[in-house]
């Protein structure tokens, strides 16, 4: 074969990968990535796309062995470093601590700032497994102030919006909490802020082959935000803009709710129950019941500590931009937390909350509650298989949690907030 259709075939193969990845056709993917592979063993970036699609599929042994190789062939790689610290737990005696410390001081002066934030989050990952708290501290400090000091952003427009979205929340037309639906499928919204372990209960209900489990599915908000837009034109004429998302917010009543929730419904796949867990529906929660009354709605909470730590900890890319300063983390979910309060107390919203701590600490009595909250027939044998989630439920997952997700229950982040600061 010619150099030139090497790199034709290559290419080919490489965006027929990314392509079926996008599409959630991950066994056409993986064929091409074998494919490209074979073709090219040392493309750095070929072998860290695949890697991504090993970590997706939960073949997190493959994912390791492809990183090595792209670290070993590119040491710069910040994001490869940063996956691989990711994959798994750690300990004193198998680590890549001096690895990453030396990748971080052999960085040029003119590296990006992103390489060096990856290489301090990668190197707390490693530190907090070794239960080095006070080193894992120190680099999610330096990592987090770098990554807000190049992120263009006000925390006050967004609470500005939490505001105007509490002052939105009315209670529902009257009706019975969870009618018929007729044939179409029940939406079971799990709502959280991200890092709270909404993935988790997910996966836990998506182990009854009668749950699917859609992922953050974007209907919601896509179908509100344009009917919240038809509404202020229909009220201010077809050229007039909202200055504000909070003013965009205050035309909520003038939407035609129950229309907003057939649209939704006629997107979701034909299963008897559909999880859609968009983390971004928390500024839905006071609403969704107004479109959808038949919806279950579950608010998962979390440790105030535990859970600002946990979303510090993690790189969102572009979402999130609150996420990498403490006080900005607690003034945002602080504003979540009191919308929320909101609508769990109006009239006829029927919201079930429960806390990751009762997740993690009793998964049969918060599983069965939520199960009942939901209709599902569950009996001994199901919760058993839902318990053992990490083994009976091997779908591909591409949230932040998709390697956690692949180990056993476990109560190791409940009070970590406490030993970062001891």
């Amino acid at each position: 074969m010619s150099a030139t259709n090497l790199v034709g075939n290559l290419r080919q193969l490489a965006d027929a990968a990314l392509q079926a990845t996008a599409c959630g056709d991950y066994a056409t993917a993986q064929q091409r990535y074998q494919q490209a592979v074979a073709l090219a063993p040392d493309n750095s970036t070929l072998l860290y796309n695949y890697a991504s699609l090993a970590r997706i599929m939960g073949d997190l042994d493959q994912a390791q062995a492809l990183l090595d190789k792209v670290i070993g062939l590119t040491p710069a790689d910040s994001s490869a470093w940063l996956m691989r610290s990711q994959l798994r737990r750690w300990s004193s005696s198998n680590n890549h601590l001096d690895a990453l410390t030396n990748a971080l001081q052999q960085l040029p002066d003119n590296a990006s700032p992103r390489q060096r934030v990856e290489l301090h989050y990668a190197l707390c990952k490693e530190y907090e497994d070794c239960e080095n708290f006070s080193k894992a501290r120190e680099h999610l400090e330096a990592g987090a102030a770098l990554k807000r000091r190049h992120i263009n952003y006000d925390v006050n427009d967004d609470l500005t919006t939490l505001a105007a979205l509490k002052r939105a929340v009315t209670a529902p037309t009257p009706k019975p909490s969870h009618p018929e639906s007729h044939g179409q499928p029940t939406p079971i919204f799990i709502i959280s802020l991200p890092r709270a372990g909404s993935t988790l209960l997910e996966r836990m209900l998506a182990c009854d082959s009668a749950v699917h489990a859609a992922g953050e599915l974007p209907y919601f908000p896509q179908l509100l935000g344009r009917a919240l837009q038809h509404a202020y034109i229909n009220a201010n004429g077809p050229k007039s803009r909202p200055r504000t998302k909070a003013e965009l917010v205050s035309y909520a009543d003038n939407i035609d709710w129950l229309q907003l929730g057939r649209d939704y419904l006629a997107q979701l796949p034909q299963h008897s129950w559909v999880i859609d867990k968009l983390p971004l529906n928390y500024l839905n929660i006071g609403v969704i019941r107004r479109a959808l009354p038949q919806a279950r709605i579950i608010y998962l909470q979390r440790d105030a500590g535990d859970h600002e730590l946990a979303l510090l900890k993690h790189l969102f890319n572009q979402a999130y931009p609150w996420s990498y300063d403490r006080q900005e983390i607690s003034r945002y979910r602080q504003a979540v937390e009191e919308l929320f309060n909101e609508a769990y107390e109006k009239p006829g919203n029927d919201i079930h909350r429960l806390t990751y701590e009762q997740l993690v600490t009793q998964p049969s009595k918060t599983l069965t509650a939520v199960t009942d909250y939901c209709g599902l027939q569950w009996d001994e044998s199901m919760l058993q298989q839902a318990l053992r989630f990490n083994e009976t439920n091997q779908q591909p997952s591409t949230t932040g949690s998709s390697s956690q997700i692949r180990h056993s229950l476990h109560s190791r982040s409940i009070g970590l907030a406490k030993r970062y600061r001891s």
